[in-house]
Parts: C-alpha cells; structure tokens; sequence
C-alpha cells in the first residue's frame, strides 16, 4: 500500500475548506463577484467581503493545482513510464467525467474538469523533466504579466480617449467622443454597497434547469482560458516543490528565507492593491502598468505563501497536534467533501428559500457551522471507511479504463 504524505492530505483539506468560503457566494447571489450589488445590508459587509477575498479568493484554488501537480509527479515517480501516462490519462479522463457531471447537473461553476484538462497538459511537460518545467513556470509567468500590461492599456486607452474628448468644445464632439466620456465617467463614478431584492425567488427545479444550460464543455469550452495559465503555472510549481523535497521539509535554509520573505511582502501588497481597487474603491481604476501587472499574479503569490507556510508548520509543529487530524480526512476524501458542498449548498438556496437572503456577514458565520459540519462528518466517516465514495468510484472507474 502506498504510504500517504500527511502533509499534502493536510494542505488539501484545508484548501477543501477555505474554496466553500469563496464557492458560496455562488450559490448565494445572482452576481457573487459585484463589488457593491448583493448581500450589503450593513457597513460591517464591505469589511468583511474584502478581508474573506484578501485571505481567500483565487487563492485556495490555485494551492489545489499545486497539488494536484503534486499527485501526477508521484505517479511519474513511481510508476514505469509507460504505466505511469496511462494511469494518469486514465484517471485525469474519469476526472473530467466527474467534473463534466458535477458542472451539468448540481454547480456550474466546477472547477475539476478544468483541472483534469490542464492536467494533460501539465503531464507532458512534468514527462520532460525539471528544465523544461522551469522553463513553461517562466513561459506561464510571462503570459500572465502580459494579460496584465493588456489590462492597464486598455484604462490608459479608455482615459487617453476621454482626455482627448473633454479638450473638444462640447457642441464639436463626436458621437464617439461622447460615448469615450460617458464610459470613462460610468467608470470612475462612485458606486456604493446596497443589497438589491429579487422580484422572485428561484425555485430548485429552476436552477436546475438554468444550471445545465450554463457549462459550455458540449460546444468546445473544455477549460476556462482566463486562469489556463496560471492553473498550469501552479501545477507546475506544485510538481517542481514534490521533485526538490520540499513537502517533508522542516525548515528553509537563510538564502530561501530571505527570498520567501520579500515573496511574502510583495504578495501582500499585490493582494492589498488587488481588493483596494476592486471591492473597496471600484471606482479608482488602476492606471500604473507595473501595478496592474503585479496585481494579476495576487493569487498565486499568495497561493505560494500558503503552501509554504502551513507545509513547513505542519512538518514541525501541526502534525504533533492530534485536533487537526480531521483536516487530514477532509483533505484525503477532497473529492466527496467537494462535491458534498455543492450538494448541499444547493439544498440550503434553493430548496429552503434563502437565495439572496444572505448578507456577506451571515454567509461568513454559514461557512463556519458547514466546516464544522463537514469536519465532523468526516471524523465519523474516517472511523470506517479509509477511501472517500468519489475517491472509490474514481479508482474504480480509473481501472477499469486501464483495463
């Protein structure tokens, strides 16, 4: 039997917990990602929404990548070759399948499909060796700077443009002149937080129905292309952290501690500009393109510290503490626990009534009570069953697929 690595189960459950506290927004509100729409019923929302997106959103994702990089650098390790690239399409296949079905009928947001095809990608790359995965880190790295420098070019164009119209006598401006201005100062106008009722509440059987029309994967959309390089990017890193030992480690040596230091202070700065911008002060736009550049890597920055710090304090300190063993379960049934929120997110919205009914503050304290819950659950099941049921049809399905 394979020995497990505890502190990878450790890190995955964590990340199993941390992405329900962005994921339920989802379920929460028609447009969970508005800076100013829904769930602001008093002044503590808007604290709260920025520092839950501060600590959490993109980042938890990104550390699941990391692993999931992780997982198929253990399989090339351990397996021949040729074994090894057909267990790991085999199993990255059924992934998608699940993915597919969870994204179709209970959440289309699902992000597992999209790691099962990032993934293959991912897999040739880890076949090359440690060079040529340094090599696409600095590929992906480029990618994502480069969206960044398109982002603040289009403000900068979008301001020129209103710059050049507002220097036009009014009566002289051009229709598209007008548009340039009334764009920008749409832009730039202050927008505060409100919460906005619906005129009906969506039944279970609606979002049902809407849900499956939502995924896109039948028409082609196997992934979703705004975060393909940055999921790739922290597979990668994920895979090149397994290669060098890092997951066992205790301690880092002055060299790594000076350079992991400055990572730590600039990703907090990118965070701090990132959610500055978005949710406090949507109406500042960001002009400056080094900024915007360094604003576009907040998550995996931030994703990066996290792996780095709860793996060192799990190797020298958490793994001693025997409370936290249930994160362990979460994180070694991830794939249950993952698809086990959506379901009963889903059962909580739709089918008692409470979509949109939430403030940003109440789904803060819901988020407790269902960690609570899951972690319970799991130490119950974990007394019985050593494989979660997904897990178990996923190694089953796998299999058979071998065969």
């Amino acid at each position: 039997m394979t020995t497990r690595i505890n502190s990878l189960d450790f890190l995955r459950g964590v990340a199993i917990l941390c992405i329900l506290l962005i994921n339920i927004e989802s379920f929460a509100y028609p447009s969970p990602w508005g800076s100013y729409q829904y769930g602001f019923m008093t002044e503590l929302d808007s604290k709260v929404r920025y520092w839950v997106y501060f600590v959490a959103q993109g980042k938890f994702y990104g550390l699941l990548a990391a692993l999931f990089g992780v997982g198929l650098t253990m399989i090339i390790q351990k397996q021949p070759l040729g074994s090894a690239i057909t267990l790991s399409a085999s199993r990255l296949l059924v992934l998608f399948i699940i993915g597919c079905t969870h994204a179709y009928f209970i959440w289309s947001g699902d992000i597992l499909y999209h790691y099962a095809v990032i993934g293959i990608v991912a897999l040739m790359i880890i076949l090359l060796g440690s060079a040529v995965i340094k090599v696409s880190i600095v590929v992906c790295i480029s990618f994502i700077l480069l969206f960044g420098y398109a982002k603040a070019e289009r403000t900068n164009a979008q301001y020129q443009a209103y710059v050049v119209a507002q220097s036009v006598e009014k009566a002289q401006r051009s229709s598209k002149q007008h548009r340039s201005i009334l764009r920008w100062e749409n832009r730039v106008k202050q927008k505060l937080p409100r919460h906005s009722e619906l005129e009906h509440q969506p039944t279970l059987q609606a979002h049902w129905l809407d849900n499956f029309s939502t995924p896109q994967v039948h028409k082609g959309k196997l992934f979703y292309s705004s975060i393909f390089w940055s999921t790739l990017m922290m597979m990668l890193i994920g895979a090149l952290l397994f290669q060098s030992g890092f997951f066992s480690a205790k301690k880092l040596s002055p060299l790594v501690v000076a350079a992991f230091t400055g990572l730590v202070v600039v990703s907090i700065y990118a965070s701090q500009q990132r959610y500055f911008h978005w949710l406090l002060h949507p109406h500042i736009p960001i002009l400056s393109y080094s900024k915007q550049m360094l604003v576009v890597l907040n998550r995996e920055l931030q994703a990066l510290v996290y792996i780095v710090v709860l793996s060192l304090l799990y190797n020298r300190f958490l793994c001693k503490l025997r409370w936290l063993t249930p994160i362990n379960l979460v994180g070694r049934f991830a794939l249950s626990n993952y698809i086990l929120q959506s379901i009963v997110l889903v059962i909580i919205f739709y089918g008692f009534d409470l979509y949109n009914t939430y403030s940003r503050s109440e789904l803060l304290v819901l988020w407790i009570l269902m960690v609570l819950c899951q972690i319970v659950l799991n130490m119950i099941y974990g007394r019985f069953f050593t494989q979660g049921p997904l897990e178990k049809v996923w190694r089953t399905l796998t299999a058979k697929l071998r065969n």
